[in-house]
């Protein structure tokens, strides 16, 4: 096929030597080309050969961690009812899926209070919201240093403030 590849290549070489055969003549070479590329390829055929000796001498005993589990049958009169499993508790929970994180005092914080601190001092727009989140308490703008930290896009500063407002408003309705 590789030959023949080579054959159609030159021959439509020799067309595009022609002013009007140059269409046909690149189209030609193409095909040539790609006749070279694959028209070569064997089919590689994979055979799975399996062995098997049965001389004399030579018996297999499987090894003894390789031993086959059985389970103990117990055996039950007929006048033992079958133990049941425990009753499951299908009411449903009364409190939120969210909790919202809130420590009123905490030793050390879980966000990077230096990173924080230099968002805030070179940051104008940031600074601005923090002091507003300062009307609330320390913990919510500790609270807007996780989530902002966390997400790092200020693109997302509002959905951040409205739901730590929310957040703040559902706690002191409680």
């Amino acid at each position: 096929m590789r030959i023949a590849g080579i054959v159609v290549f030159v021959f439509g070489f020799l067309i595009c030597l022609s002013i009007v055969g140059i269409p046909f003549g690149i189209f030609l070479m193409i095909v040539g080309v790609l006749m070279m590329i694959f028209g070569g390829r064997s089919k590689t055929i994979i055979t799975n050969v399996v062995q098997v000796s049965n001389a004399p001498g030579q018996s297999y005993a499987p090894p003894p961690e390789a031993a086959l589990y059985v389970p103990e049958v117990k055996q039950v009169s007929a006048r033992e009812p079958p133990a049941l499993a425990p009753p499951i508790d299908i009411t449903p929970r009364r409190e939120p899926l969210y909790q919202p994180r809130v420590t009123v005092a905490q030793s050390e914080p879980d966000y990077d209070r230096k990173k924080w601190q230099a968002l805030l001092k070179y940051d104008p727009d940031l600074a601005k919201v923090a002091n507003k989140m300062q009307e609330l308490g320390d913990e919510w703008v500790d609270e807007l240093a996780r989530s902002y930290l966390a997400i790092n896009d200020k693109t997302y500063l509002p959905n951040i403030v409205a739901q730590i407002i929310a957040d703040a408003r559902a706690q002191r309705t409680r």
